[in-house]
C-alpha cells in the first residue's frame, strides 16, 4: 500500500480525482433538497394529475440512482482509491463501471422526460420525436457495448460517439419544445395580455436553459483532456438528474408563471387553432405545479382579461 502511494502523481491524479468526488458530493447535496421540492409540488400538494405522474416516476427513480451513485463513490474512495490511479487497465475500467452504467440508465430516464415533454407541446405528433428516438436508443446500447469492452478493444476509440449524441438530443429535443411553445404565443400574441407573454417567454427560458447547461457539460467534457475532463464527468453525472427536477421547481415555485389551471392552457392563445389542446395544457399544468395554482388563487380569484373567449370546450 505504501509504495503504490509513493508511486503516485498527487498533482496530475491524485488531486483531481479528489476534487471530482468533492464536486460530485456537492452537487448531490444541492439536488437532495431540490429533489424534495420537487416530489411536494407534483406529489405531495392535494391535486394530482396524470401528466405530473409521468414527471413523479421517472424523477423518482433517477433520484435512487443517483444515490446508488454517490454509494459507489464512496465505496470506491474507501476500499479502490489506489486502484483508480493506475492507468486505464481492465481493473480500473470494471470499478468505474458501475458509475458509467448508473449515469448511462439516467441519462436515458432524462432522454424520455425530453421526448414525451415534446411529445405533449406538439399536442401527440409522433413525427415530432421520430429524429432523435433511434438515437437514444441506439447510442445508449452502443455506451453500454463500449464500456464492458476490454481495455484494448478497439471500439474504446469511438467512445465519444456517444456524447456527441447525447448533445444532438438535447439541443433536438430543447429547441423543438422551446420553439414550439414560442411559435404558438407568436400567432396569439394579439389576442392575449402582455403579462401573460411574458410568463410563456419565461417558460421557454427555463426550458433552453435547462438543455443549455446539461449540453454545455457534455461539450466541455468531449474537448477537455486528462484531469479537466474527469472534472466535468463528476458535474454532468449529477447535472442529469438535477435539470429535470430543477425546471418542475422552477416553474412550479413561480418563476416561469404564478396563473390558475384556467389560465394555462395554450388552446386559448389563438383563435385561429380548430380545436383545444388539451395535452399540452395538461403539460404546462404539470410543469406549473398546484403550490403556484393555488397562491395565485388566493392572491386573484378572477381576472376575466387573461382569458381568451375561445376557452370554453
Amino acid at each position: 500500500m505504501s509504495s503504490q502511494l509513493s508511486s503516485i502523481d498527487w498533482t496530475t491524479t491524485f488531486i483531481p480525482i479528489i476534487e471530482a468526488g468533492l464536486v460530485e458530493l456537492l452537487l448531490y447535496g444541492i439536488y437532495v433538497p431540490l429533489f424534495a421540492t420537487c416530489v411536494y409540488i407534483l406529489g405531495c400538494s392535494g391535486r394530482q394529475q396524470s401528466g405530473q405522474s409521468m414527471l413523479l416516476i421517472p424523477i423518482t427513480i433517477m433520484f435512487c440512482l443517483s444515490t446508488a451513485d454517490i454509494a459507489v463513490t464512496f465505496t470506491l474512495a474507501a476500499k479502490h482509491i489506489t486502484s483508480l490511479f493506475e492507468p486505464l487497465g481492465q481493473e480500473a475500467l470494471s470499478l468505474a463501471f458501475p458509475k458509467v452504467a448508473l449515469y448511462g440508465i439516467n441519462n436515458l430516464i432524462a432522454d424520455f422526460i425530453l421526448l414525451y415533454r415534446c411529445y405533449v407541446i406538439w399536442e401527440s405528433n409522433v413525427f415530432v420525436i421520430i429524429p432523435p428516438l433511434p438515437g437514444v436508443i441506439a447510442g445508449t446500447v452502443f455506451m453500454f457495448v463500449v464500456q464492458t469492452s476490454p481495455a484494448e478493444s478497439p471500439l474504446r476509440k469511438y467512445v465519444l460517439v456517444y456524447g456527441w449524441i447525447v448533445v444532438y438530443t438535447n439541443v433536438y429535443l430543447t429547441a423543438m419544445t422551446a420553439g414550439r411553445i414560442w411559435w404558438v404565443v407568436r400567432k396569439a400574441r394579439e389576442s392575449i395580455h402582455a403579462r401573460q407573454v411574458k410568463r410563456y417567454r419565461l417558460i421557454i427560458m427555463a426550458i433552453i436553459e435547462s438543455g443549455a447547461i446539461y449540453s454545455g457539460c457534455i461539450l466541455a467534457t468531449l474537448v477537455a483532456t486528462g484531469s479537466y475532463a474527469l472534472f466535468i464527468t463528476s458535474i454532468y453525472g449529477k447535472i442529469v438528474c438535477i435539470m429535470p427536477a430543477l425546471i418542475v421547481v422552477q416553474l412550479g415555485l413561480g418563476r416561469a408563471f404564478n396563473i390558475s389551471p384556467r389560465s394555462t392552457r395554450l388552446s386559448t392563445l389563438s383563435t385561429s387553432m380548430a380545436q383545444p389542446s388539451t395535452r399540452m395544457s395538461t403539460m404546462l399544468d404539470t410543469l406549473s405545479g398546484p403550490v403556484v395554482m393555488a397562491t395565485r388563487t388566493n392572491e386573484e380569484p378572477s381576472n376575466t382579461r387573461e382569458e381568451s373567449p375561445t376557452h370554453a370546450v
